[in-house]
Order: C-alpha cells, then structure tokens, then sequence
C-alpha cells in the first residue's frame, strides 16, 4: 500500500499571505517613518558631531519599517510576528524619547500597530503570541536604548 499523507485529493488550505492593504500599510509606514527621519536629521545634524548614537538610532528608524514593508511585499508567512516585534520596538522607542524627537515617530508607529493587527486578521496568528513579540521587541528595544545611553 503506497498512499501518501495527507491525500492528495482533499483541499490543501493555503498558507494565508498579507495582502495589498497590508503591503500600502507597511510602505506607508516606512515612508512617514523615512520622511520623519531625513527632515529631523537635516535639523539637528550640526549639534551631533562627536556622538555617532543619535544617527544610529535614525538608521534604525528606517530599519524597521523597512523590514516590515520588505516582510508585507515578500509575502512572508512569519510576516504577522515579525510586524508586531517592529510595532513594539517602534512604541519603545516613542515612550522613551517621547520628550525629545519620539513624538514625532508616533505615526508610523500607529500604522505599524495598525499593520500587524490587519495581518493578525489574515495570518489567523494567536494573540498570545502577537503580544509575546510586541513586548519582546519593546523591552529589548528599550534596554538597548537605555544600556547605549549609559555608554555616552
């Protein structure tokens, strides 16, 4: 008897993907995130010339809604966790700079929020687990940004 598993016959589900609402989302984001970045830069570049922290973290405020739009445009299947983690780093970085430029980030940071909950609705992802990556992502991200501006 040589039958394979699962038959071959019945429906195969399909691995659920983002879509285009998810993909304008995510460009969206990066885009805001981006536009955000370069018009605070070009602002305060002169007053940041011995201390090369600052530009890293501009350089990674393009990254993750970056990776998030990368994530949404590949149709990644792990894209729902991986937008809730650049959610959370992205809300971290706005709760601890909220007095300075971490303000100005809240939009995008919104969009990502709204982004990973649309493909939370698509990927059919567990709460529990979107929430364990949201707030992974937004410790880390915080102890990051506390631990490099004890180094200062």
């Amino acid at each position: 008897m040589n039958e394979s598993y699962p038959p071959s016959d019945l429906p195969q589900r399909p691995t659920p993907q983002p879509g285009g609402s998810v993909k304008a989302l995510a460009m969206l984001s990066f885009a805001s995130s981006f536009i955000i970045t370069v018009w605070t830069w070009a602002l305060i570049a002169r007053q940041q010339e011995t201390w090369p922290l600052p530009a890293l973290y501009f350089l990674e405020l393009i990254a993750l809604p970056a990776t998030a739009a990368l994530f949404a445009s590949w149709r990644h299947a792990q894209f729902s966790r991986v937008a809730f983690a650049v959610a959370g780093a992205m809300f971290a970085f706005c709760l601890l700079g909220v007095w300075s430029i971490g303000f100005l980030y809240i939009l995008p940071a919104a969009l990502l929020a709204l982004l990973a909950f649309n493909s939370r609705r698509v990927t059919r992802e567990p709460l529990l687990t979107c929430a364990a990556f949201f707030t992974g992502f937004a410790i880390v991200q915080l102890a990051v940004m506390i631990g490099a501006t004890r180094l200062r």
